[in-house]
């Protein structure tokens, strides 16, 4: 069976929107446990003529043409991407006991259950998978394995967008359409061709395009047609609230030619740009040279860039008259809806990312549902606005509906890579400003730690809601690690629009020039942990802090 690995770029926003208690990931929602270590205990079926079933007694235990898996088969706990690849190392591990039984100690760090993370029995073609629906009694078989499967390679939503009680509903129908259709897994030498025939099944292969209306629409699965089962391949165009975040391409404006004209005389102007794409999929939809007269930056015009070889675009300002002042900037768009752009030193002059599409209601909130956002720069600040469909607002403390506004920003000069996992988070949080959630939700951030630098940080929080965070400094676990004292970001939210600033010191040296920005939302939906809910995301924006221009002879 195929199983592709993507570049994942779904490592779990709860963590990486500093959800770090000890979670490894997140999901669209998780299992609240107690304080004590989680034990996940379940058992082991597989095909009986595989190469992992017990041989014993097989006629008389082999119901669904299942058997207690063989004593000594290796299992594991671990987190997986959007594409089901395994993230880092096995949290827990051991063997399979007899009668197929297992029971797993988690970390003492993990303390909550997510829908990224899976129990594993077995390798290769014999690899069986489990959402942990449950931790008491999990079966873990060609079934949890086809569902596994299915979300991660049929469905277009990353597994952060799932809750646990989606996952569950979806478990539940798949097991009972294998049941109606008589599926006998007798029949099969291996856990992969078990479950690749038993999704070749008409009634199964609908019941898995069903699961977009079970499970509230959030899988969003390649298959337009739930009578006859074909076309899995074929992409069906659906809301899909946080998938932006997976559209991860890279332009990149590597150099840019001209030379200053005469009066009257147009300047050609070539760029070398280069479009990188991991999955093949995308391309450059829109090059364009946008210039400036006389330093006026609220009248902007525009030519369109073409190219014969791929990379090298040209493109023709027109003549003006000696002495005009002209400022110009290269804007790159691709199919994905991202946008790399060079940006004339503005506080008030944005670069516009392509706009999100209005999400359902019954999807997004009005209140998180982010429609576009711009940004530019300074000597001293990035400057960020965004606005969502509805009112940007705090939320509620009871019941307990915490509002979060981030702003994701990667400097590419100290971040490898892009990813939720790097880079440095904004969040804007209204409610921190509340008497009540300074009193039982705030404190969560800093714990037992003190010290100027830290009374200071959470003033600055609750006086302003903001704080600026960098995400790979949370990861060791202690929250105040992570604050960005030099960043203070501040804003204001008028209706539905938030216009910002944040200090260009708080990303470090940046030669490269460029930082890359993305707008997420989430809620928080208690007061005694942070395990927020991703909402909705923006498309990327990449932002050079450079121009160019000239003087007409």
């Amino acid at each position: 069976m195929k199983r592709k690995f993507e570049f994942g770029l779904v490592v779990l926003l709860a963590c990486s929107i500093v959800a770090i208690a000890g979670c490894g990931g997140g999901g669209g929602d998780s299992i609240p446990l107690s304080g004590a270590r989680i034990t996940v205990r379940g058992y082991a079926r597989a095909p009986q003529n595989s190469g992992i079933a017990r041989t014993a007694s097989r006629s008389a235990e082999a119901a669904q043409g299942l058997l207690p898996v063989t004593a000594g088969t290796p299992v594991a706990v671990y987190f997986i991407d959007n594409s089901g690849a395994i993230i880092g190392s096995a949290v827990a591990s051991g063997a399979v006991a007899a009668g197929g039984t297992f029971s797993l100690v988690l970390p003492a760090e993990i303390r909550q259950i997510a829908s990224d993370m899976v129990v594993a029995v077995g390798a290769g073609a014999d690899l069986m998978r489990a959402f942990i629906i449950n931790t008491s009694n999990l079966s873990v078989d060609p079934n949890s394995e086809a569902v596994v499967y299915a979300i991660t390679n049929k469905c277009t939503s990353p597994l952060i967008a799932y809750s646990m009680d989606e996952i569950i509903i979806i478990n539940e129908q798949y097991n009972s359409a294998v049941n109606s259709e008589n599926i006998d897994y007798s029949v099969y030498d291996s856990v992969d061709s078990a479950v690749t025939g038993a999704i070749s099944n008409t009634g199964v292969k609908g019941t898995i395009y069903n699961m977009a209306t079970t499970a509230g629409g959030s899988c969003e699965v390649l298959n337009p047609n739930p009578q006859t089962g074909d076309n899995w391949g074929e992409e069906t165009e659906e809301e899909d609230a946080f998938g932006n975040i997976m559209k991860t391409t890279f332009t990149t404006i590597n150099s840019v030619d001209f030379t200053a004209p005469a009066a009257n005389a147009p300047c050609n102007v070539s760029a070398n740009i280069t479009f990188t794409d991991e999955d093949g999929e995308s391309s450059i939809t829109s090059v364009k040279l946008i210039y400036y007269l006389n330093g006026n930056l609220s009248a902007e015009h525009a030519v369109a860039m073409s190219t014969s070889n791929g990379w090298i675009y040209t493109g023709q300002i027109p003549g003006q008259t000696a002495g005009t002042t002209v400022d110009f900037i290269i804007r790159t768009e691709d199919s994905n809806g991202n946008v790399t752009s060079n940006a004339v030193s503005s506080a008030t002059n944005l670069i516009q990312a392509i706009p999100d599409i209005d999400n359902s209601p019954d999807i997004v909130e009005n209140n998180a549902d982010l429609l576009g956002f711009s940004a530019n720069y300074d000597s001293q600040y990035l400057y960020v606005s965004y606005n969502v469909q509805g009112t940007i607002v705090g939320g509620t403390t009871d019941p307990p509906y915490l509002m979060l506004y981030g702003i994701k920003i990667t400097n590419p000069d100290q971040a490898q890579g892009e990813g939720l996992m790097v880079g440095d988070l904004w969040i804007n949080m209204p409610l921190a400003m509340d008497p009540v959630a300074q009193d039982q939700f705030v404190p969560l951030f800093f714990g037992q730690a003190s010290g100027e630098g830290v009374e200071q940080n959470r003033a600055y929080f609750e006086q302003t809601g903001m704080m600026a965070l960098n995400i790979q400094r949370l990861m060791g676990g202690n929250f105040t690690e992570g604050f960005i004292s030099v960043a203070e970001p501040e804003g204001t939210s008028v209706g539905g629009t938030f216009t910002g600033k944040i200090k260009l010191a708080a990303f470090g040296d940046n030669p490269s020039g460029y930082l890359r920005i993305i707008v997420l939302t989430a809620a928080n939906l208690s007061l005694d942990s942070f395990m927020p809910i991703p909402l909705n995301c923006s498309h990327f924006l990449t932002i050079y802090r450079s121009s160019y221009g000239y003087t007409v002879n």
